[in-house]
C-alpha cells in the first residue's frame, strides 16, 4: 500500500494544476481570440489548448512525477507557464514537447502544416503573410503600384503595415512569422 502513495501524490497534483493553471490560462486564451486584434509576434504568450497532463516515472522504483505533454514549442518554452507547473509540481514535472498527434497512430506523426502556413512559391491567395513583428494575416490579392508600376500584395493594413507602426522598407515575410517566416529566408517584399 505504501507504494502507492507517491502515485496518489502525482494524481492529486495532476488535478490541481489542471483547474488551479491549465484551465485558467484556456479560458484566458479562448476569450481573447473572440476580439480581432494584432499582436506583436513576441508579445504572444503561446499558451493555448494543446496540454495533456499525466503521469511519468520518476528516478527509482515507486517514484513518480507529474507528466505535461504540449503540442507547440511556444508552449513547451513559455516560461510563465513552466515555473507555475514546477512551483505546483516542486520541480517533479516532465514537460516535453510531442507535436501533433494524429489518431489511430501508434508512432506520434511530425506535424503537417496546412498549405497556406507552408512557404509557396510563386506566392498565392489565400498564403499566411504579414510584417515581420506581427502573428500572421492572409495575402489578399495582387495589384500593381500606379507610381513605380511594380507588382504588389494586398493585404490589411494590421498584416502589412502593423496597424501603421511599420516604417517603409520594413520586411514582409511569406509564411508570416507566426507560422515560421524569418527575416532571413523568407522576405518577399518591403512595405511601400
Amino acid at each position: 500500500k505504501d507504494d502507492h502513495r507517491g502515485l496518489k501524490t502525482v494524481r492529486a497534483l495532476k488535478n490541481e494544476i489542471a483547474e488551479q493553471i491549465i484551465r485558467p490560462l484556456v479560458t484566458e486564451i479562448r476569450a481573447e481570440r473572440r476580439i480581432v486584434r494584432s499582436t506583436a509576434i513576441r508579445r504572444l504568450t503561446g499558451v493555448e489548448g494543446g496540454i495533456a497532463l499525466g503521469i511519468a516515472a520518476g528516478d527509482g522504483k515507486n517514484d513518480y512525477r507529474l507528466a505535461v505533454r504540449v503540442q507547440r514549442r511556444a508552449l513547451e518554452t513559455n516560461a510563465y507557464l513552466r515555473q507555475q507547473i514546477e512551483e505546483a509540481a516542486r520541480n517533479k514535472a516532465d514537460i516535453t514537447y510531442i507535436g501533433t498527434v494524429f489518431k489511430g497512430s501508434a508512432l506520434a506523426a511530425p506535424a503537417v502544416l496546412p498549405w497556406h502556413q507552408l512557404r509557396q512559391r510563386p506566392l498565392l491567395i489565400g498564403a499566411s503573410v504579414g510584417h515581420y513583428s506581427i502573428t500572421a494575416g492572409t495575402l489578399g490579392g495582387f495589384a500593381q503600384h500606379m507610381a513605380s508600376g511594380k507588382a504588389v500584395i494586398l493585404s490589411n493594413n494590421h498584416v502589412l503595415a502593423n496597424e501603421n507602426k511599420a516604417k517603409i522598407g520594413d520586411a514582409i515575410l511569406q509564411p508570416a512569422a507566426y507560422d515560421g517566416g524569418r527575416k532571413s529566408k523568407d522576405k518577399v517584399g518591403e512595405l511601400l
